[in-house]
Order: C-alpha cells, then sequence, then structure tokens
C-alpha cells in the first residue's frame, strides 16, 4: 500500500488509508537473470522497509520508497483499493475532482516508474465505482501516453476456499 502524503505523516490514530499498488519484476522470456535480480532485491527491499517502516494496518511504502527502489519493476495502479479508485471514492460523486486527484498520483508514480513501467488497470466486477474508474483510467492513459492493462481482482477460485482466504487475512 502507498501513503501519498509519505510515511512520516502516518499518524496511529488515524484510520486506514493510502492506495494500493501492484508491483511487478520486470523480465520475460529474454531477460538476463541479472536484469531480473535488480527489481527482485528492489521488490524485497521495498517489502521489508513497508513492514518495518511503514506498518499501519497493513505494510505501507510511500513515493520516495518506490522512487529509490523502483527500477525494474513495472508498476499496476490497482483496481478500485488503486490510485484512480481512490480518487473516485474520495470525489463522492465529482468527475472533475475524481480526475484531478486521480492524474495527481498517476503523474507521481509515471515520473518513479516512466511510461513503459507504469499501466494504469482496468477492471470489470461489477463493484460500485468501477465503471467511473475505467473511464478514468482510459482518459489519463490517452492524455498522459500510458499504457492500460486489464486484470481481475481474483481471490479464491472456489466459495468455500472464502473461509481459507479469511483465515490467511486473520493470521496476516
Amino acid at each position: 500500500w502507498v501513503w501519498p502524503e509519505g510515511l512520516e505523516a502516518l499518524d496511529p490514530r488515524q484510520g486506514d488509508g493510502g492506495w494500493e499498488v501492484v508491483l511487478l519484476i520486470e523480465g520475460g522470456e529474454h531477460a538476463v537473470f541479472q536484469d531480473q535480480w535488480v527489481g527482485y532485491r528492489n521488490l524485497s527491499h521495498l517489502i521489508t522497509d513497508a513492514i518495518f517502516e511503514g506498518m499501519h494496518f497493513r505494510p505501507r511504502t510511500d513515493f520516495a520508497g518506490l522512487a529509490a527502489h523502483g527500477e525494474g519493476l513495472i508498476c499496476l495502479t490497482g483496481g478500485l483499493h488503486g490510485c484512480i479508485g481512490a480518487a473516485v471514492r474520495g470525489s463522492r460523486g465529482d468527475r472533475g475532482r475524481a480526475l484531478d486527484e486521480a492524474r495527481t498520483s498517476v503523474l507521481a508514480l509515471a515520473e518513479i516508474f516512466g511510461p513503459q513501467h507504469l499501466f494504469l488497470e482496468l477492471q470489470d466486477t461489477g463493484l460500485e465505482g468501477q465503471e467511473l474508474m475505467n473511464e478514468l483510467a482510459r482518459e489519463l492513459a490517452a492524455e498522459l501516453g500510458l499504457q492500460t492493462v486489464v486484470t481481475n481482482e481474483v481471490k479464491h477460485l472456489e466459495a468455500e476456499d472464502a473461509v481459507t482466504l479469511d483465515l490467511l487475512n486473520c493470521v496476516a
């Protein structure tokens, strides 16, 4: 999870907040292991720092952490819990405000990861707000020259697996 205001602004009295990003290690069939090692090392660094420096309801990082350890990583903006979805939820139906807030966050991520390593997520799981989130993602992608990717949040395949997921979340 990303805390946009910076980890030093975390207040233990404050509720959960921020938004998620999905980080992938850059690679592919023609990548040399050494190239993947940079991404792996940076992802490990981000996870460790998030656990030990940014724990607030869940592990967190901030833009400074992403900037320091973004090399070799690909960033997806997350679905409804990502920066565009958070802008939609926080705007209370004001499309212009949601677009401005989303643009600010997406530009910050684009500056860190570059346009070749940042993908704006599109999802359609039928949840409230997703249609507007997808509209804004497509609009920002066209405006800023960024790529989109269609994803889906699959937590479990069978209904009975929900109990196992709930137990894992309790342990975490």
